[in-house]
């Protein structure tokens, strides 16, 4: 049985300003690889005025999940992701993998957390 897609979309990143409150905020993806062997992802990252960051590599290992937090370099392929900076990422795998994206906004004893399965399609 095959499960989930090769291209999925991510529109509405936004990191949210960290220190503000008592949890702390962040946005993270998680990818599932139910395959029999290892996924390999290039992520593209766009933005409002900037040029795109292309080809930041991820690898999520076979029948395993991977979560990253986008402003941690050492999970996010080497990227930091800057704060408060409106953008989008595109995923491609070699392999059909499951992606959701979430956010969680802190202010002070008051926070917001989302979370949404993303656009995806079978190929580009």
């Amino acid at each position: 049985m095959k499960i989930g897609k090769k291209v999925w979309v991510i529109p509405d990143g936004e990191l949210p300003l960290t220190g503000r409150g008592n949890l702390n905020a962040h946005e993270a993806v998680v990818i599932l690889n139910p395959n029999e062997r290892d996924a390999n992802i290039k992520v593209n990252i766009y933005f409002r005025e900037e040029d795109p960051v292309e080809n930041v590599s991820l690898v999520v290992r076979a029948k395993r999940m991977f979560d990253f937090k986008v402003n941690n370099p050492d999970e996010f392929g080497g990227f930091k992701m800057p704060e408060g900076k409106p953008y989008s990422l595109v995923l491609i795998s070699d392999l059909p993998i499951v992606v959701q994206h979430s956010r969680l906004v802190s202010f002070g004893e008051c926070f917001s957390l989302f979370t949404t399965i993303s656009y995806s399609q079978d190929e580009l």
